[in-house]
C-alpha cells in the first residue's frame, strides 16, 4: 500500500550543511510541519571558504535566497555585490568588466548561520550520527549511532562527498570519482590584486590538464 504525503508528513534531511538547512527553510516555509534535520557534528562545522551568491541569470543561487526572504541578511554581511573581473589565460589578460555584479560572496559558515537562523526551534539536531537506513513499505527508518532509531515518509539526503545515504541507494556507483579536473584556489593582497576584484587565472596544460 502506497503512503499518502501531506504537509503533515515526516521530513528528514540528513546532513546539516548548507544544501540541507536551505532545503529545510523552503520546506517549513511551504508549510511542512515535521522537518528534522540530522547532522553528525556536535555544533555548526562548515569547510571550505567563500561562497558565491551568483544572480540567477549566471547560474547562481541568489534567486533562491530572495525566496526564503533571507537576501538582505546576505548581504549585511558579505564582502560585496559588485567587482572588478580579471580574468587571465596563459598569463595574458583576455577579459576586463568594471563594477560587474556577481552578486555576494559569503563566508560558508556565516551562510550556514542565517540559514539555520531561518528554520524553526528545534529543527536542526546535532550530534545525530547516521548508521544506516532501512526502506520499508510505509517509510524510512533511519539508524544512528548509539542504537536510536527514527521512522520517516521522506528523507532527503544531503550529506555531502562522504555520504552515508547515498552507497546504500546507489551502491554500484560511487560518489568519487575523479572528474580529471583540478582547481587550485589562493587569497592575496597586493598592487597587483587591487581590492574589488574578482581575479582568474586559467593555464593551458595541454594534455596534462
Amino acid at each position: 500500500m502506497e503512503q499518502a504525503f501531506s504537509k503533515s508528513s515526516r521530513v528528514a534531511i540528513v546532513g546539516g550543511g548548507v544544501g540541507g538547512l536551505t532545503l529545510a527553510n523552503a520546506l517549513q516555509q511551504q508549510g511542512f510541519k515535521n522537518v528534522s534535520v540530522f547532522e553528525q557534528w556536535a555544533t555548526v562545522k562548515a569547510r571550505g571558504g567563500h561562497i558565491s551568491c551568483r544572480p540567477a541569470d549566471q547560474g547562481g543561487a541568489l534567486g533562491v535566497l530572495d525566496r526564503l526572504g533571507l537576501r538582505k541578511e546576505v548581504e549585511a554581511v558579505a564582502q560585496r555585490t559588485h567587482w572588478t573581473i580579471l580574468q587571465m589565460f596563459n598569463a595574458r589578460q583576455n577579459v576586463r568588466v568594471e563594477n560587474y555584479f556577481l552578486g555576494p560572496r559569503i563566508m560558508r559558515e556565516a551562510l550556514q548561520q542565517i540559514l539555520l537562523g531561518g528554520v524553526n526551534p528545534e529543527t536542526l539536531r546535532f550530534g545525530m550520527c547516521l548508521r544506516d537506513i532501512c526502506e520499508h513499505r510505509d517509510g524510512v527508518e533511519l539508524r544512528f549511532d548509539g542504537g536510536d532509531a527514527e521512522r520517516f515518509d521522506l528523507v532527503v539526503a544531503a550529506d555531502g562527498i562522504n555520504s552515508v545515504v547515498a552507497p546504500r541507494l546507489f551502491p554500484h556507483e560511487s560518489s568519487k570519482a575523479f572528474s580529471g579536473f583540478v582547481c587550485y584556489v589562493c587569497v592575496a593582497q597586493g598592487e597587483f590584486v587591487p581590492d574589488g576584484t574578482f581575479f582568474e587565472q586559467h593555464v593551458d596544460c595541454g594534455d596534462h590538464g
